[in-house]
């Protein structure tokens, strides 16, 4: 009988072993950070490449995502994925910094120590998508208008691959013709516009009369060219 016992309470326990789950609870990123009162931000790198990339901190820190991220668990960890960060994201202080880096998921680091932050998948793509899209890099549009009409609606930068329109109005019987980096685009005839996308660096839009000589100063270097 007493053997019988036993061996039930063994049984017990054991199933009570098996039945339990021991439950840690990490600090949140936010409680590690307290005393940290950051002011700015910047992109340090993207895909692997040095980058300086400002970012809007004012405006990131009221995001919900973000919010979330900062309260989420952050769990000490020795052993990173041997991954490139697709991006690594500097918040400052005074005195320190925290460096979030997308290695898969979010890891930390702050004051030398590594985090995993167990965020939920869809802030961790909130976060990625406003840092993408509020950071595309810009490039400068030189504008020399060689003519007496104004043009409309054109800025001085533009991202990579964004549509420009080139277009003023006039009632003349003149055409104008339009040049990017010496490369003819089209004439304008004060009705019409010329639409390209931006190249991927600083780039001289010419608009003159004449399809004749014209010299261009490049903004990259200075140098000048003619056609």
């Amino acid at each position: 009988m007493r053997k019988i016992l036993v061996s039930m309470y063994l049984l017990v326990f054991g199933l009570c072993l098996v039945g339990c789950q021991t439950i840690v609870e990490y600090a949140s990123l936010s409680s590690i950070t307290k005393d940290e009162d950051f002011t700015s931000a910047y992109l340090s790198s993207v895909n692997g490449d040095a980058q300086v990339l400002p970012v809007d901190f004012d405006d990131l820190k009221e995001k919900e995502f973000y919010k979330n991220i900062m309260n989420s668990s952050a769990k000490p960890t020795d052993v990173l994925p041997e991954v490139v960060p697709s991006y690594s994201l500097i918040i400052c202080s005074d005195k320190n910094s925290l460096q979030v880096d997308d290695l898969g998921n979010l890891y930390a680091t702050y004051k030398e120590k590594w985090y995993l932050i167990q965020c939920s998948k869809d802030d961790f793509n909130s976060l990625k998508d406003y840092l993408f899209l509020n950071n595309e890099e810009t490039y400068k549009l030189t504008i020399k208008n060689e003519t007496d009409y104004e043009l409309i609606g054109i800025k001085s930068e533009y991202k990579d691959g964004e549509e420009v329109e080139v277009k003023m109005f006039y009632e003349d019987c003149v055409l104008t013709m339009v040049f990017l980096d010496g490369e003819f685009l089209g004439e304008l005839n004060g009705h019409n516009s010329i639409k390209f996308n931006m190249p991927a660096k600083d780039s001289t839009l010419m608009i003159s009369y004449s399809d004749e000589l014209i010299t261009v100063i490049h903004p990259e270097n200075n140098s000048l060219y003619s056609f």
